[in-house]
């Protein structure tokens, strides 16, 4: 028998160490994959696999437990009928699909990208993400949708490479049809998505579309923000003790998260985890809203007495603005970076706070006002603190502005971080003048 020995070799690569902002080790190393292509026996079989990625997307259409699920949509007929019956127009009848399948059909927590018979899955009310998935296209297309199946490499299971159509590099599948001529991504394994939104596990770059004549590669991009917006109004009191109200509303990927979190946990549960983790606030009262409300954001409002925030030292009062708010380590600790940093998604988190200030008391030393910005639109921060006669104003504004950072905007980064820390630790002096 014939045999073709190779011996491969790296010399001189760096040490890899995990860093923050990244997608899985295996993305950042050197390796080399292999992956059976063709079958080529002489005068007999010959079969390509995943020479091409045209192979490879008449593989996955020929696959039983791919495209043969697909193909079969009529034992959802009669639910496709009512959801149509119930209304005509498009949206209300997509939102209404994808309801239906989050609410009959519970994820198991598993990525795939198969399934071995939809209508059973239908019928135990239980999946991975290819069997919920899957399901999905089906309903979709008996209620007359052009869906089709994009395929796609979880961040946890590592990048795409585009140059080899290798099966391998995938796990996962999401339905895809297009609105307004844009490729529009569903995922149906998680009540808590707004229709279009992936899981954050999903946002890895580029996914490949399954179409009998018409496959390609499909980009995959956040179509949300992880938006956090804090208010806070507290009164100082002479002893220095805060008190108050605090508003917090969770948008985007951490309405998701928090809407998640609130739905498992219960509002008791939910309300000691923020305690356990702001320790320094004596919450009297808490009230929560759209925690169940897919299109609105998650908000939290709070009566509370907060301390350690002021510091009395004789006729002097030294407050620190921003509370547990700020910024105050940086996540970027190495020297230098080799490789990029993946967010995933955009990040603006927005802090505003009204103080009253103790009678006799005024503001005699405020921070400056700073705007900071990163190369190329890449982010901006911006901190402005106003004194009006008894009352003094915060507004902290941070956005990063790209999922993505070069390994050469790392010390830009950095530094921007370094930044916002510093600002955000500066005190405003009050002294009693009365």
């Amino acid at each position: 028998m014939q045999a073709t020995y190779y011996r491969f070799a790296i010399k001189d690569a760096p040490a890899f160490a995990k860093e923050p902002y990244i997608t899985t080790a295996s993305d950042y190393v050197s390796k080399i994959d292999f992956e059976l292509a063709k079958v080529d026996w002489p005068g007999s079989l010959v079969k390509n696999f995943s020479v091409e990625w045209s192979d490879l997307n008449k593989t996955l259409l020929d696959n039983e437990s791919f495209g043969g699920q697909i193909k079969r949509t009529g034992f959802l007929k009669d639910v496709a009928s009512q959801i149509k019956a119930a209304s005509a127009d498009t949206l209300e009848r997509l939102n209404a699909a994808v309801k239906y399948i989050t609410s009959t059909i519970k994820w198991d927590g598993k990525a795939s990208m198969y399934c071995e018979n939809a209508k059973k899955i239908v019928e135990k009310k239980e999946g991975d993400a290819g069997d919920i998935n899957l399901v999905l296209v089906d309903l979709l297309r008996e209620m007359d949708y052009d869906v089709h199946p994009v395929i796609l490499s979880t961040r946890s299971h590592g990048r795409v490479n585009q140059s080899y159509a290798l099966i391998k590099q995938f796990n996962y599948v999401v339905a895809c049809m297009q609105v307004n001529g844009k490729d529009f991504l569903i995922d149906a394994t998680d009540p808590f998505l707004k229709v279009g939104m992936l899981p954050v596990n999903c946002l890895n770059k580029v996914g490949y579309l399954i179409h009998p004549t018409e496959h390609r590669f499909v980009p995959i991009k956040p179509t949300e923000l992880d938006r956090e917006y804090e208010n806070a109004n507290l009164s100082i009191s002479e002893d220095g003790e805060l008190t108050g109200t605090f508003l917090k509303t969770y948008g985007g990927y951490s309405g998701w998260s928090a809407k998640t979190n609130f739905k498992s946990e219960g509002k008791e549960k939910f309300l000691e985890g923020v305690k356990k983790g702001k320790p320094n606030w004596e919450i009297t009262k808490a009230e929560y809203g759209n925690y169940d409300d897919l299109n609105a954001s998650m908000s939290a409002q709070y009566e509370l007495a907060m301390s350690d925030y002021v510091t009395k030292a004789g006729n002097m009062m030294y407050l620190k603005p921003m509370l547990s708010e700020g910024f105050t380590t940086n996540p970027l600790k190495a020297e230098n970076r080799l490789f990029p940093l993946d967010y995933g998604y955009l990040i603006e988190e927005t802090f505003s706070g009204n103080y009253q200030l103790p009678a006799g008391y005024t503001a005699v030393e405020v921070p400056k006002s700073a705007v900071i910005s990163l190369p190329n639109n890449g982010g901006r921060f911006s901190y402005s603190v106003t004194s009006t006669g008894s009352k003094v104003s915060v507004s902290s504004k941070v956005q990063f502005r790209k999922t993505e950072y070069a390994a050469e905007e790392y010390e830009h980064l950095k530094e921007f971080y370094n930044q916002i820390i510093a600002k955000h630790n500066e005190q405003i002096v009050l002294k009693k003048t009365l």
